[in-house]
């Protein structure tokens, strides 16, 4: 039975006791073992992250996805696809826009590397610190010398604080 369902359970009993439910994101993020910035290299599963996961962006080739989950304030990558004859390395990053350089200044990257055959595999966390130029993509490369080059997503502005084009 999925969480939705047993949410939905949940909600419709303690209506027909008389009791009024609060639920939903203040619940998950009860039961979520870490929040913002003290989910940084923490795994979604084992943090009890993926229960209102949304995915955010994906790639047009379909290869590498960016989810987030509202409870931990937390974002990861995701490989959608894995080819059977390379191995492939995921990888989250979260980065800074400099409106002076119109850049952006990479703070952290994390990654995840996975054998031919595996299904798919994500990378450990990174949390929102907060600031509204803060955004977040995910990348695969899949190591494969026919397939140059690393496939990303867009940038994902956590905020409204990044350029328009983002």
């Amino acid at each position: 039975m999925s969480v939705w369902s047993k949410f939905r359970k949940a909600s419709v009993a303690a209506l027909v006791f008389g009791v009024v439910s609060v639920a939903g994101t203040n619940q998950q993020a009860l039961a979520a073992g870490c929040y913002g910035s003290t989910c940084d290299n923490k795994g979604p599963v084992s943090m009890g992250c993926t229960s209102d996961t949304v995915k955010v962006l994906g790639t047009p080739a379909g290869g590498v996805a960016l989810a987030y989950s509202k409870a931990c304030n937390a974002y990861w990558a995701y490989s959608t696809s894995a080819p059977n004859w390379y191995d492939a390395t995921v990888y989250i990053e979260r980065s800074y826009y400099d409106a002076g350089t119109k850049l952006y200044k990479n703070v952290k990257r994390l990654q995840i590397t996975f054998s031919p055959g595996e299904e798919s595999e994500w990378t450990n966390m990174l949390g929102s610190y907060g600031p509204a130029n803060e955004a977040f993509r995910g990348l695969v490369d899949w190591n494969d010398p026919s397939y140059p080059g690393i496939e990303a997503t867009r940038w994902h502005c956590h905020k409204k604080g990044c350029p328009p084009w983002l």
